[in-house]
């Protein structure tokens, strides 16, 4: 008896999360950030902007590499704020 499949883990590329994300604003009532990152380690200022106005309580956060080819490290980024 061995242990348990684990089930497949999809990846998305950024179009593809950006694509699922927006048809989720079109659901609910609420803000996309997107962009594009050097770090995961720093909350970019648009973003900390956008939690400090207090009209925001719950998020949820995308992130995969960055596909362009590049010597630096990138991530796309994107962010779905709840009020």
């Amino acid at each position: 008896m061995g242990l348990p499949q684990r089930p497949a883990v999809r990846r998305f590329d950024g179009t593809l999360l950006r694509m699922i994300l927006t048809l989720m604003i079109l659901i609910a009532s609420v803000s996309l950030l997107t962009g594009t990152a050097a770090s995961l380690n720093a909350i970019p200022s648009q973003l900390k902007s956008r939690i400090t106005s207090g009209k925001y309580h719950q998020a949820v956060v995308g992130a995969c590499p960055a596909t362009r080819k590049s010597s630096f490290t990138a991530y796309n980024i994107a962010v779905l704020l709840y009020p």
